[in-house]
């Protein structure tokens, strides 16, 4: 054990104290350091994360400091620790204490074009100045060297950079206790706009309140953590997809390219470094830029911290949820458990569907905003039993129609078409039910009438099916031809629900088809299969591509939404759109008219 060794001072690198311990011993190599304090000559010293420490704590005095102290005050483990999956961070502990340090900054993904790399001697000249005045001699400071930190966040000052004296990388370099015979410069450019700047400085901060922090949270799974301030700001969908376009162009001009080309961050495309934190964690992310993503969203790493990581995004709250059925005992009882989500194809936004266990189930676009938006109903989209038995119970005691709506909670239109119905005729409408008229309201059609004409009406009407028939199959027909013929946008498959929808006939066309014969033949010569409407998206792709010189068939398969595996069919389609693209020329009306049935 040795007889000396320097009291580190306040956030000293490792390798600083071994270099002040090096000019003190009177060593005149290196090696005979090397081998004092780790029990090797041929330890390449490493400012930002060294090894061998388990030995080198086995031959200096006690400090009162373990491993674990110098690992977490003197190194930059601290940093990267909390941006690496917890079993990788162990790992690289392990590889920092034991003689196997030859691979670390690989290990931790300090490649180039991986984000901002560690400085290398750098030191803030007002610091330099103050560490002779109160320890009377400079050190490395550990934020200093940190990747992304070009300004001391401490005085705000751009940091200078050692370029000589220093030692290769086998030996030690000490920060000269005197500026006249060194040579210097800033790390920095001159002119930077006051905005990059400003962020210079927040980035320093933020990097020096990781490294300080003690109970930092682990960012490996960012996208679980980040999903509902992006969800918040209008960056992920109901469903948890990120919208990573809207996410770079916001990102890009928050920043700024300047600053962002600094850092080495500034995103390259589809798949850069924002949408690799966005998405399901595949690789470890270079912690400045996992910082830079944090300011964004949350404004500060304090901000950040004080939310609250491990809650999901829940765009209708958390469960229970209540059920809004007026027939129930239960009516406003917070009992229902599950919230199924799904996008609105129209606006984006959130739909939750709420089903209770007395069958009633109903929606509503969200997201929430208020405690009382659990209370609103969209739509009803079945009413269940209780319900039923209820209406024919006020039926069956002569209540108006008027006056049974108010009670169940629906329109005067909605009990009389009930009130109609037989009980089995009832059963099948009520399954498909999707759209009710807001609560409240009568239709147009009812307003202002006497319930006894409306119900003569409901029982007077009769419907001509084959007139019908004929009436929609000319609406399915140019609704086909349409979804067929529509080039400009992406295609969408021909199903029966999908025409049905853009009809505005979901109930007609999927609950009575077997009175609709002619509609149904016209829909099944225009009906795709899977492979049909893989063909239709090849052919729409490779129209789409036609400026693409030659057309790449990765392209194409990337452009169509196509799976890994397909049939042979796709691939015979994709390999002639290919052969077109570079032995002829692919022509829109040659692509169109494929399209066609």
């Amino acid at each position: 054990m040795l007889t000396f060794f320097p009291t580190p001072y306040p956030d000293e690198t490792l390798y600083s104290v071994c270099a002040r311990f090096h000019s003190r011993s009177g060593n005149s190599s290196p090696k005979w350091t090397f081998q004092e304090l780790f029990g090797l000559s041929t330890v390449i010293p490493n400012m930002t994360l060294p090894s061998h420490l388990d030995a080198f704590c086995s031959r200096i005095p006690q400090l009162q400091l373990s491993v674990e102290d110098w690992i977490r005050d003197h190194t930059l483990y601290p940093l990267y620790s909390p941006f690496m999956d917890e079993s990788r961070a162990s790992k690289l502990k392990q590889m920092m204490r034991e003689e196997t340090g030859e691979g670390i900054h690989a290990f931790v993904g300090l490649s180039a074009g991986n984000g901002p790399q560690p400085n290398h001697f750098s030191f803030c000249p007002v610091c330099y100045e103050e560490d002779i005045r109160l320890f009377g001699e400079p050190y490395w400071h550990r934020i200093h060297q940190a990747p992304g930190v070009l300004t001391c966040p401490t005085h705000h000052a751009i940091l200078c950079q050692l370029l000589s004296p220093i030692t290769d990388r086998h030996g030690l370099t000490m920060l000269p206790i005197s500026r006249e015979f060194v040579k210097t410069a800033t790390i920095l450019p001159s002119e930077l706009t006051d905005k990059t700047i400003h962020f210079l400085h927040e980035i320093a901060n933020d990097v020096q309140s990781v490294l300080n922090s003690s109970h930092f949270p682990n960012l490996f799974r960012s996208k679980s953590i980040f999903l509902r301030q992006l969800a918040k700001r209008g960056f992920a969908t109901p469903t948890g997809r990120i919208r990573q376009q809207s996410l770079t162009d916001h990102f890009l001009d928050y920043y700024g390219l300047e600053l962002l080309e600094i850092m080495d961050s500034a995103p390259p495309g589809d798949h850069s470094w924002l949408s690799s934190a966005t998405r399901k964690e595949r690789r470890t992310i270079n912690p400045v830029r996992q910082l830079l993503l944090i300011r964004f969203l949350y404004g500060s790493i304090q901000d950040f911290l004080y939310v609250e990581t491990s809650v999901k995004y829940h765009p209708f709250g958390i469960d229970p949820f209540p059920c809004l059925n007026k027939a129930a005992d239960h009516y406003g009882h917070l009992i229902i458990t599950n919230c199924h989500t799904t996008r609105c194809s129209s606006t984006g936004k959130p739909v939750g569907t709420f089903r209770c266990e007395c069958g009633f189930v109903y929606s509503r676009r969200g997201p929430d905003t208020r405690p009382e938006d659990r209370y609103t109903i969209g739509r009803i989209k079945k009413f269940g039993p209780i319900w039923q038995t209820k209406l024919d119970e006020l039926l069956a005691k002569g209540y108006s129609f008027r006056m049974i709506a108010r009670t169940l909670g629906v329109d005067t239109h909605t009990v009389i078409k009930y009130a109609r119905l037989s009980e089995e005729k009832r059963e099948a409408v009520d399954v498909t039910k999707d759209v009710v008229e807001p609560i409240g309201f009568m239709s147009k059609s009812t307003e202002g009438k006497q319930p006894s004409a409306i119900q003569s009406k409901v029982g007077k009407q009769r419907v001509n099916w084959e007139m019908r028939d004929l009436e929609l199959s000319v609406l399915v027909e140019v609704a086909c031809k349409q979804l067929l013929e529509n080039s400009s946008s992406k295609p969408i498959r021909i199903r029966l629900t999908t025409v049905a929808k853009r009809l505005g006939k979901m109930s007609l066309l999927l609950q009575h088809r077997d009175k609709l014969p002619v509609t149904m033949q016209i829909f099944q010569s225009y009906e795709e299969t899977t492979e049909d409407f893989q063909v239709r998206r090849v052919r729409w792709a490779a129209q789409q591509l036609s400026h693409v010189f030659p057309i790449k068939a990765w392209q194409i398969e990337k452009l169509a939404g196509l799976q890994s595996v397909y049939s042979e069919r796709i691939r015979n389609e994709i390999v002639k759109h290919v052969a077109l693209s570079t032995f002829g020329v692919l022509y829109n009306s040659e692509v169109n008219s494929n399209w066609l049935h």
